[in-house]
């Protein structure tokens, strides 16, 4: 029986990181029904908060628990002073590496970890050295985006250290084309377009006609993405009575990042709203990423900042209009309709009134033609995010994959 340990920085309340480890199992486990499957998160007790199916066993990131201050404290002194990165490896994360000595196949989705604004490249880069020495296994990276003016030496010598790297947009594919060998580097969607929907009891308000949904979080607001997020926040407020006044439809608040992330704004927005019944907010936490999808599939257009509640939106051919921060969002617009142009705002390009609110009444003047277009290519694409289910198989069965 092959092993597969699959990592994620965090899906407790990261909807869109579960999203992408349902994807990720369903496609494994499509051709590949008898792996043994461990699942390891950065967020404690992940297994009892989700349950998700298809997972044998979970082990914890972080051998120790992170509250306790001493260790923590004394493993920062080993790390950064003295320099001894490989042995505080052994000490932050032995268990999972461990399981991981043993694994015929590990695979670390890596999403958008090497953007810059995260700060975590040191770290990542010393633990994905310290797994390339200790693995029997195939390592590959998974569902990749990177800003190509940050692509450097540094981040290539990293992915050097994989088997395979999947782009999951085609600007940073093209990118990485340049660096990497062609046996090594591979295109498919986001691997959360290949997870399915979960039927839920829908609000109240998709009985009473169409419904807008509106998503914003705190991390789209931090200065490394924005200069003005009261001016977002304004927008979005501005979006909001447009939709209720001039459109005629109802507004939905949806968060997709819990733990009062993307509620901690929401809510803020919400309490301007609380007397106008044509408003409401989605304040379940307890949701899972294909009951969120499901709730999204209902709408008759969305307005999203957080990328993988955009990709729920456009996997089940809902109009969607982004507010963007990052290469991600352009590549994944640019793939799907040939272009950003209207389908993307960058926020750090909303530095004056009515950016985002102008663009978002463009986008419902052509919500029929957008309709159109998801609907003729949004089934291939998402056969293509399903194809990582071949993809797997030959993984796991070492067809055309290099060794160490």
């Amino acid at each position: 029986m092959k092993k597969v340990v699959l990592m994620v920085g965090g899906c407790r309340y990261n909807r869109g990181s579960e999203a992408m480890v349902r994807g990720c199992i369903k496609t494994l486990r499509a051709r590949n029904p008898d792996i043994q499957l461990i699942l390891s998160s950065r967020d404690d007790n992940t297994g009892h908060s989700l349950h998700i199916e298809g997972v044998d066993k979970y082990v914890r990131w972080f051998t120790y628990d992170r509250n306790h201050k001493l260790l923590r404290y004394s493993v920062g002194v080993l790390r950064y002073f003295l320099h001894m990165k490989q042995w505080t490896n052994w000490i932050n994360h032995s268990v999972l590496l461990n399981e991981c000595r043993a694994a015929d196949l590990i695979i670390i989705i890596g999403g958008d970890n090497y953007d810059r604004a995260y700060d975590a490249f040191a770290d990542m880069h010393s633990f994905h050295k310290t797994l390339k020495k200790i693995t029997k296994g195939k390592m590959v990276f998974l569902n990749c985006s990177l800003n190509p003016k940050e692509v450097d030496n540094a981040i290539i010598k990293d992915l050097q250290l994989f088997n395979k790297v999947t782009a999951r947009e085609r600007i940073t594919y093209a990118k990485l084309k340049k660096f990497l060998p062609e046996d090594k580097l591979e295109y498919y969607p986001d691997i959360a377009f290949a997870m399915r929907s979960k039927q839920t009891k829908l609000p109240a308000c998709f009985l009473a006609g169409d419904v807008v949904g509106v998503n914003l979080s705190p991390l789209i607001l931090k200065a490394a993405y924005t200069n003005n997020a009261a001016m977002v926040v304004q927008e979005y407020h501005k979006i909001i009575e447009y939709t209720v006044k001039e459109l005629g439809k109802q507004v939905i608040l949806i968060p997709h990042v819990m733990n009062h992330a993307d509620l901690s704004v929401l809510k803020k927005i919400f309490e301007s709203y609380q007397e106008n019944d044509k408003v409401f907010l989605l304040d379940n936490e307890g949701l899972t990423s294909p009951e969120i999808k499901y709730i999204i599939s209902h709408c008759y257009m969305y307005l999203g900042a957080r990328t993988h509640s955009t990709i729920a939106a456009y996997s089940s051919c809902v109009p969607t209009l982004v507010l963007g921060y990052s290469v991600k969002s352009v590549g994944i617009a640019r793939d799907i309709f040939g272009t950003e142009e209207g389908y993307v705002v960058p926020v750090q390009s909303v530095t004056e009134p009515n950016k985002l609110f102008e663009a978002f009444k463009s986008f419902a003047e052509e919500r029929e033609q957008i309709l159109d277009i998801l609907k003729s290519v949004m089934p291939g694409y998402v056969k293509k995010a399903e194809a990582y289910s071949d993809f797997f198989y030959r993984v796991t069965n070492d067809q055309n994959v290099k060794g160490k």
